[in-house]
């Protein structure tokens, strides 16, 4: 006497053929291209700074700035702040050129 499949249980077991050979699929991508390409990425180098001295300058002018703004109060001491960083943004812009 031959039992004749269910309909589900045919679709059950595709499902399952279908999932595993995707997950080979997977593996051999991941061995054959992911995992190389990985390997062969190195770290970057720290490269040496040629505008240290300029962003160094710029630090320091930004610090003397913000003390002078201490000696304000209030929506003042937020203005002269906020000339601060603009001073330094400016001032960081022009080490970027040089």
């Amino acid at each position: 006497m031959s039992e004749t499949q269910s309909p589900l249980a045919g679709l059950v077991l595709f499902i399952v053929c279908l999932a595993f050979a995707g997950t080979l699929v997977a593996g051999v991508h991941y061995f054959a291209i992911d995992l190389p390409q990985q390997k062969a990425v190195q770290a970057p180098e720290n490269s040496e700074n040629k505008d240290y001295a300029c962003i160094n300058e710029c630090g320091r002018q930004v610090e003397s700035c913000t003390n002078l703004c201490n000696q304000y109060e209030g929506e003042q001491k937020y203005s002269c702040q906020r000339d601060c960083k603009v001073a330094e943004y400016n001032c960081l812009r022009l080490c970027d050129r040089s």
